[in-house]
């Protein structure tokens, strides 16, 4: 490739740049175009002279930060669904949001992998535990890493925040709903009641944070997986246990990615 060619390549990152993008997005936009344009004697335009000190100028400029320097406290969410009142009293609507919330607190898991839950893979052990399985694929599956069940315990210390007590209500309700050959876990809550999706099980997240009052122009959904998590180690919880249920190989991946500061100011105000 010639040099205006590299020129015209500069020119169309520096315009990303103008546009008031950040260093990651810029670098995936010049990772893209690395798959496509080769360049002799340079393993790939990633690694041409003039691109590394571009990307080294926009590293200074713009350099990468975390998307939240603090997290909300999940016992805002948790005390929104203590007021709600006791789950026989609930909607389906209002508890099916409710058990959403709870799993992905509980299990540190991703709503991808939440979302993929299936009544034939989870085990109710006397109304004391549920152990759930996963068959489909996490973003962490690998032939070295299978998936690993989890399971919630019984919370007999408050039972409007028992998962147990929670799952067992939706699933009264759901088989009122549905006939057996329904097996997806998550249902819509509107007529049909068709499998829900990824998309709608982070619809309910977010209007379940916005109704405790947390702040969901800041924080997203995928958020409750950092909050739990920075909640298990604020309270003590071994970091063995920690990366277990995050499926984390390391205490950096966790560290770096996920364990931010809990603020425990007004939810509203967090960021």
């Amino acid at each position: 490739m010639s040099e205006v060619s590299i020129a015209h390549v500069l020119e169309f990152l520096q315009e990303i740049f103008y546009q008031g993008h950040s260093y990651s997005h810029i670098g995936t936009h010049r990772s893209a175009l690395s798959a496509f344009i080769k360049i002799e004697g340079v393993p790939s335009l990633g690694k041409h002279h003039l691109v590394s000190r571009f990307m080294a100028g926009v590293f200074n400029l713009r350099p990468p930060l975390p998307r939240y320097i603090h997290i909300w406290d999940v016992n805002v969410l948790l005390q929104y669904f203590r007021n709600l009142g006791p789950n026989d009293q609930l909607s389906f609507k209002n508890l099916s949001m409710k058990t959403i919330c709870l799993f992905s607190i509980l299990s540190g898991k991703r709503l991808h992998s939440l979302h993929q839950l299936d009544i034939r893979d989870m085990i109710y052990n006397n109304g004391l535990e549920i152990i759930c399985k996963i068959k489909g694929l996490e973003k962490t599956t690998s032939p070295s890493n299978p998936n690993q069940p989890f399971s919630f315990r019984a919370y007999s210390h408050d039972i409007l925040l028992c998962p147990v007590n929670c799952t067992l209500y939706y699933l009264k309700i759901r088989g009122t709903l549905v006939d057996e050959a329904v097996t997806k876990f998550f249902l819509t809550h509107r007529k049909p009641h068709n499998p829900a999706s990824k998309d709608t099980l982070a619809r309910w997240v977010k209007c379940s944070m916005k109704e405790a009052g947390i702040n969901v122009d800041i924080f997203k959904p995928h958020s409750v997986r950092a909050a739990s998590n920075s909640k298990c180690f604020e309270i003590g919880f071994p970091i063995k246990e920690i990366l277990k249920r995050g499926n984390w190989k390391n205490a950096d991946t966790f560290k770096k990615f996920y364990f931010r500061e809990i603020s425990h100011w007004s939810a509203q105000n967090d960021g």
